[in-house]
């Protein structure tokens, strides 16, 4: 089974109205037999604020080309099978 980090790097938050995009840059480990794979990602995800409460209703994800990720002391978060750790400089 592979093991998963994604680390969050970058993230807007804007609402307009009843309407709030969520855009972010996230980086992400895999390791299987015993190997790391990273990568990069960015999303833009759509939500309406309907009957008291936020729902999803459109995400895009796409991929970012390795020459153009930023540089890992950009990383906010960093998330290990779900769960949010402490970050240590």
């Amino acid at each position: 089974m592979p093991f998963f980090i994604p680390t969050s790097s970058v993230s807007l938050l804007t609402i307009i109205g009843n309407v709030a995009l969520v855009r972010a840059t996230n980086k992400h480990t895999r390791r299987r037999d015993g190997k790391e794979i990273t990568g990069m990602t960015m999303y833009t995800d759509t939500y309406l604020f309907e009957n008291g409460a936020w729902k999803c209703i459109q995400a895009q994800l796409t991929p970012v080309a390795p020459e153009h990720e930023p540089a890992d002391d950009t990383i906010v978060s960093i998330y290990i099978e779900g769960k949010r750790q402490e970050r240590h400089s």
